[in-house]
């Protein structure tokens, strides 16, 4: 005689109740759908809202370098060179930004103002640097749009020739196209005339010659002026990196260097290791002269972020841990009131023959079952749901928002809903497991 395994009863019995009572089937996966839904939507938002809090961070190039000098006599990039042989780009920065346009708005009252934070580059073919709204540098790889960068001849002979991202080609020249158009900075602010300087104009007319994609802070900057414009009560004010030839920045009469960085990209990682230990000595050697020189990797920034932002994340990991509890005692309740409904189903059984370990395994058995089908389902509601959130908040009002969570991460949700399913039943599991057969059979 054949003898059936013991798991394929305990399938059969869970088809079975479930056949029998599929209101109580159904009831028991909504209260588990609900609780992993709103769990993996809290854990989907959380997880992107950090993200974005970081995605500024992240867009700088990996292998990137950058020193930073306040000493103009103190040329550490040949000192790097002489190191490790790698030679990095210099970079100079105007102190203030410059107009680009000045247009009226609607109302005819009030002004939009696009200005330019100014880079000086050695070359641009390899990094192009933005500012956040912090003033701090982050060194990208620039994605050419159209036209071309400026050669190191060009940059070196102070050639009058800029490059622009996407959109502040859009805004000055509309459907046109850039390459070869003049742009003005120091326009003047609110439609005024460029000031005047030691007898000469701060006007500096410049020829376009590359476009590239916007940086993502480019993109936030936009956004953040959409809400602005709309209400129409102020001047509204958006920031843009321009890059030109380092030697033309004393085209500016105002021109007053901040500061002198250099920075460069290295292809290897082994070969990157030896640029940072050598720019690191270097910055060793200026200090020992009191010389402030730093050096700053990639890593050291994100660093830096994340320590800015530790609070808030340990706020965001403890609404995560609310959420799990509220979840995991909603699980249990559910299979409480789950058991308490079978109390003479589990007398039968107990009649028959079935012990109290049968009956705990089977409780819990049916709940983790319950829990992988009905977690893989409310995951992937909370994510459409979490995108739709984000469609609304984009377009209708107008956030930097965004679902930025990869694949695997997703896999945590459902992970969570099984293993506190398989947790919180247990507690009910030994209660059922406990109930005497005469009890359970005059139990109504």
């Amino acid at each position: 005689m054949r003898v059936k395994p013991k798991w394929l009863f305990y399938i059969d019995n869970i088809r079975a109740l479930a056949s029998a009572n599929p209101i109580r089937m159904v009831l028991t996966a909504a209260g588990i759908f609900v609780s992993v839904f709103l769990f993996a939507a809290g854990y989907i938002l959380i997880t992107s809202y950090y993200g974005g809090m970081l995605r500024f961070a992240q867009q700088r190039a990996s292998r990137s370098i950058v020193c930073e000098s306040y000493f103009t006599d103190s040329d550490g990039r040949l000192d790097i060179k002489e190191q490790t042989g790698k030679e990095l780009t210099q970079v100079m920065d105007l102190t203030s930004s410059r107009c680009l346009l000045s247009v009226p708005l609607e109302d005819e009252e009030h002004w939009f103002n696009l200005t330019a934070k100014v880079h000086g580059m050695g070359r641009a073919d390899e990094l192009l640097p933005v500012t956040d709204d912090l003033g701090r540098f982050i060194p990208i790889e620039p994605e050419l749009t159209c036209g071309r960068f400026f050669t190191e001849q060009e940059a070196a002979s102070g050639a009058p020739l800029i490059i622009i991202d996407r959109y502040t080609a859009d805004l000055i020249f509309e459907d046109e196209d850039p390459i070869g158009k003049t742009v003005t900075l120091n326009a003047g602010i609110n439609g005024g005339t460029a000031g005047v300087i030691g007898g000469g104009s701060l006007a500096v007319n410049m020829t376009v010659v590359g476009v590239v994609e916007p940086s993502l802070i480019q993109e936030s900057r936009l956004l953040q002026v959409k809400k602005q414009i709309i209400p129409q009560n102020s001047d509204v004010k958006l920031e843009a990196d321009v890059w030109i030839p380092l030697m033309a920045l004393p085209l500016f009469p105002d021109y007053y260097p901040d500061s002198i960085r250099w920075m460069g990209l290295c292809e290897t990682d082994e070969e990157y290791k030896l640029v940072m230990s050598g720019a690191r000595k270097v910055a060793e050697n200026y200090e020992l002269i009191a010389k402030p020189f730093s050096v700053e990797s990639r890593e050291d920034y994100i660093s830096v972020i994340e320590t800015e932002h530790s609070y808030t994340r340990r706020i965001l990991n403890f609404a995560v841990l609310v959420l799990c509890i509220i979840s995991g005692i909603s699980i249990m309740s559910i299979t409480v009131f789950s058991v308490k409904e079978r109390i003479p189903e589990i007398g039968i059984r107990k009649a028959f023959g079935a012990t109290g370990l049968d009956v705990a395994f089977q409780t819990v058995l049916e709940i983790v079952l319950l829990a992988a089908v009905v977690s893989v389902v409310a995951v992937c509601l909370a994510y459409y749901a979490c995108k739709a959130a984000e469609l609304y908040a984009t377009r209708k009002l107008l956030m930097d928002f965004s679902i930025r969570i990869p694949t695997y991460k997703l896999l945590l949700p459902v992970f969570v809903g099984m293993l506190e399913a398989f947790i919180c039943s247990i507690l009910p599991a030994v209660y059922a497991a406990n109930i005497s057969v005469t009890k359970a059979l005059r139990f109504e």
